[in-house]
């Protein structure tokens, strides 16, 4: 195994400091960072740091968003102190399926491992789960599939195609380097010993994924299945049944088949404990819940139409992580407003909230206001949201967009009611070529699109229309010009508030040592596009990080919205404070 050495890994998480996108959770060597912050699938990462080094195991739930039990017992373990080695801990992998309750919503996210898809959201966060299982030493997958795994068929709920109540391997040995069955006996010797009731002691399972005669060839492009084929290291998923009714039950067992394994791994830690109630109140009802600004009470609320809604948490139930809100209309189960912004342009009967996916509220709505159709615009207006906010342009005119973006038409003001609005060239692998777009997710990338319905422009970017297609209505037309997501350039400040520009152009800098913080970072729109990474791992503004004398460091940007890399910069720290940031040349 790749033991990360301990003092890098600190000097990693000192950085993830408490920043809008990260917070502490009180021990010293506890981080959170959240990749796509402020979209509708937030990536909420925590990096525990043992007290003394050893080797770095993650753990992942929330995959398939049908599977509760994974989640609940990713965020439990996310609160483990750990005393030697090092977790990385993905509660909730695949957030908007946990707010659906459903196993996926474009595309099955354990499926997207084999190669680098770029289609779907789903897509962006395999992109960095590949990323953050790269810096591992070994990984542990939650899972809750349905009925009692058994090699042989027993009845409906037993047999070989059955996924509960075991924990899974992709082969027994792997290049005589890895011995994945071993080590999985013994942690079964183990759990199942005491396991109360015994019917429902965990098996092995191994679904010989490497063999050309698996039955389960599907396996190849999971998570589990690209951890051991491409990076070499130990890779289980624990699966408890989703036909076990007792989730408290199911969540503690799972937890202690986690901790034989980090156990058998050489991480030294202690679980944390779960209060007696803790699971069975999982899923509280929401009651400190504004709309509009107003507390929401137990009756009806009043609206009025096209007039933007806003839904906001206040008070003990602010977001800190700990649980998923999602506040849905009725009628578009698959986006979450809670904190983003919305413009009514049909009506609907009811809110619904939800608390991990479990809808705990259902508040009816009366509305104020027409809902005319008026169709003698002549230039009527587009409605779309772009990166989660709503935008309002006449057709004919020209929308400026950036690589990376996310584009969800929504409608036509005062248009009809099943409006139909094509995004020219985009085929969607879930919905095909059915010319219909409306409140379709469209990442703009230009992989995404088919060429011939593009149009390039000399300085590097290309268009795309959107065309309103409603049977009975003129054919308007939307272009959006797509520019190249780039960065020219990082500020740094120092400790006496000292400002250092890093040019782009440059790929290796010297600095004096000292304290800095990134305090801006130059984009064509705004710091929001790019993220940065030191040491491979993120870091945010208006943090200090400490560079001592003789230290190299690598500053790596990416893409905020899609994990694309840009640039990397390679920082040599002076041996004296009074060197001058100089670049170097190649």
């Amino acid at each position: 195994m790749k033991h990360i050495c301990c003092q890098i890994f600190f000097c990693s998480l000192i950085l993830l400091c408490s920043v809008p996108a990260m917070s502490h959770e009180g021990e010293s060597g506890h981080r959170q960072f959240v990749f796509f912050k402020d979209t509708q699938y937030p990536l909420r990462v925590h990096f525990i740091q043992g007290d003394k080094p050893g080797p770095t195991i993650m753990i992942q739930g929330g995959i398939q968003g049908d599977e509760d039990a994974g989640f609940i017992a990713g965020q439990i373990l996310s609160r483990t102190k750990v005393h030697a080695g090092n977790l990385i801990v993905v509660p909730r992998a695949d957030v908007p399926s946990i707010n659906m309750h459903q196993r996926q919503c474009n595309v099955d996210l354990n499926r997207r491992f084999d190669r680098d898809y770029d289609r779907y959201f789903e897509d962006r966060l395999a992109r960095v789960i590949k990323f953050l299982i790269g810096k591992c030493d070994g990984f542990i997958h939650l899972h809750e599939g349905s009925g009692f795994y058994h090699p042989t068929p027993i009845d409906r709920l037993r047999g070989p195609h059955r996924f509960g109540q075991s924990v899974i391997i992709d082969t027994a040995v792997f290049k005589d380097q890895l011995y994945l069955a071993d080590m999985a006996h013994k942690v079964l010797e183990r759990v199942n010993r005491n396991l109360v009731p015994s019917k429902w002691a965990f098996r092995l399972f191994n679904t010989q994924t490497f063999s050309p005669r698996t039955s389960y060839p599907e396996q190849q492009k999971s998570l589990s299945f690209y951890a051991v084929k491409q990076l070499h290291i130990p890779a289980v998923a624990v699966e408890v049944s989703k036909n076990i009714l007792d989730l408290d039950w199911k969540v503690r067992r799972q937890i202690e088949v986690v901790k034989a394994f980090l156990d058998e791994f050489g991480v030294s830690c202690t679980i944390p404990d779960i209060g007696p109630d803790e699971i069975a109140t999982w899923h509280d009802p929401l009651h400190n819940v504004r709309i509009n600004g107003q507390p929401v009470g137990n009756g009806h609320i009043t609206l009025h139409a096209y007039t933007p809604l806003s839904v906001s948490l206040f008070g003990s139930e602010k977001y800190d992580g700990s649980r998923e809100y999602a506040v849905y209309t009725s009628r578009r189960r698959d986006y979450n407003i809670l904190g983003m912004e919305f413009l009514p342009l049909d009506p609907f009967q009811y809110l619904l909230f939800a608390v991990d996916g479990k809808i705990v509220r259902k508040i009816p709505i009366q509305w104020k206001g027409t809902w005319s159709k008026n169709q003698a615009a002549v230039h009527p207006i587009f409605i779309y949201s772009l990166n989660n906010n709503i935008h309002c342009r006449p057709s004919g005119t020209i929308v400026d967009v950036f690589e990376g973006d996310q584009l969800i038409m929504e409608g036509i003001w005062n248009g009809r009611k099943n409006e139909i609005l094509n995004v020219k060239g985009f085929v969607s692998e879930k919905h095909g070529n059915s010319g219909q777009d409306v409140e379709n997710p469209v990442l703009i990338r230009k992989s995404n699109f088919l060429g011939k319905y593009l149009r390039e422009e000399a300085d590097g970017c290309w268009l795309f229309r959107v065309v309103r297609e409603t049977p009975g209505s003129p054919r308007n037309v939307l272009h959006f010009r797509v520019h190249p997501c780039v960065v020219k350039a990082i500020e740094l400040v120092n400790a006496v508030s000292e400002k250092t520009v890093i040019s782009l152009a440059d790929t290796s800098i010297v600095m004096p040592p000292g304290s800095y913080r990134i305090s801006d970072i130059w984009t064509p729109r705004d710091v929001s596009d790019a993220m940065i990474l030191v040491d491979d791992w993120p870091v945010s503004f208006n943090e200090f990080m400490t560079w001592q004398p003789g230290e190299s460091h690598v500053l790596r940007m990416y893409t905020a919205r899609d994990f694309k890399h840009l640039h990397d910069i390679r920082i040599h720290v002076a041996d004296t404070l009074a060197a001058e940031a100089t670049a170097v040349l190649p």
